[in-house]
């Protein structure tokens, strides 16, 4: 059975991820939606909490053709970003992150193979397939596809957050899905609570 697997933050959902679903639907028998950083929540970076991720994916879904054959979970870190070892050398310290990749790419893979029920799939991801080529050793790169492509307009949840902190209501209401913008309000509301909190301007946030 050919089965596409989207990973995604959903921070939030918006247009990307549905034409993501569709073309992923076109192209496979089922699809599975993962939503990633379960666990995180009232950060800079993942501001929403899993519950509101899941209730938006579930109502998204509710616009899909054939969103029958689309399954979701949930995936805590592996680590959390400041998790990633340090090792010394003569030169100062040396960034091990590629053995965190490899750590979570076999998380990942076998959360992933234990739902499906199969160790093959289509992996579909933005941008530079090498960034999440990098994830995996040799062996499980042989019994995946990933498939990379340009954002949707240059759609992302990071450029998303950055307008609602500028108030920039128009390019928000752009990016997500109409209904998304019932709860727009409520969301851009929660978001900017967990910046004033923390004391964070624009100018500090504008890396994310």
């Amino acid at each position: 059975m050919n089965i596409g697997v989207i990973l995604s933050r959903c921070q939030p959902l918006h247009k990307g991820h549905i034409e993501m679903i569709n073309r992923a639907l076109a192209e496979n028998d089922k699809v599975l939606f993962i939503i990633g950083s379960a666990d995180k929540s009232g950060t800079e970076r993942n501001p929403f909490p899993i519950g509101y991720r899941i209730s938006m994916l579930k109502f998204a879904l509710g616009f899909v053709k054939d969103k029958n054959r689309v399954d979701y979970m949930i995936l805590n870190d592996w680590s959390s970003d400041d998790d990633i070892p340090k090792q010394d050398n003569n030169n100062g310290t040396v960034d091990n992150s590629s053995k965190v990749n490899k750590e979570w790419g076999l998380y990942f893979y076998y959360n992933i193979v234990n739902r499906i029920g199969q160790p093959e799939f289509t992996f579909y991801y933005n941008d530079d397939s090498s960034l999440v080529s990098a994830w995996f050793p040799g062996y499980i790169k042989d019994r995946i596809t990933i498939n990379s492509s340009s954002r949707l307009e240059n759609i992302s949840s990071s450029s998303i957050r950055k307008a609602i902190v500028e108030n920039d209501i128009d390019y928000v209401m752009e990016c997500v899905p109409y209904w998304q913008g019932v709860r727009l309000n409520n969301m851009m509301k929660r978001y900017r609570s967990i910046l004033e909190k923390r004391g964070i301007n624009y100018e500090d946030f504008s890396c994310y």
